[in-house]
């Protein structure tokens, strides 16, 4: 490739690249839209997105949000919803402590000494 077109390349690259630094440094201070929705009492068969048969309720709304966004499917509360609301705001489940107010104990996968 000839020298003088090589260089004219290499110049509008720099010359792009100069000129998108301001948009990637203004997109970086703008905080993301999280939005968490939690519901006792509630399958994950229970929500129209999933389409999980007879069970699937109508949630337009839910459904929108769920299509547009990011859907995460792999979290799993106690049926008791202190625990489920203990379980999501720790990220940890009852089995994983080992302390409940003060007092250690084994978790209960773990096999007794001996």
């Amino acid at each position: 490739m000839n020298h003088s077109i090589r260089t004219s390349l290499l110049a509008a690259t720099a010359l792009l690249s100069l000129a998108a630094i301001p948009g990637l440094c203004q997109a970086a201070d703008k905080a993301p839209n999280i939005l968490v929705i939690m519901g006792d009492d509630i399958g994950w068969s229970n929500i129209g997105v999933y389409n999980q048969g007879m069970m699937a309720g109508r949630t337009p709304n839910l459904d929108t949000l769920a299509n547009e966004g990011m859907r995460f499917t792999d979290y799993y509360a106690e049926a008791s919803c202190t625990a489920g609301r203990s379980n999501f705001i720790t990220g940890s489940d009852h089995c994983h402590c080992t302390e409940v107010h003060g007092l250690r104990h084994r978790p209960i996968r773990q096999k007794p000494p001996g």
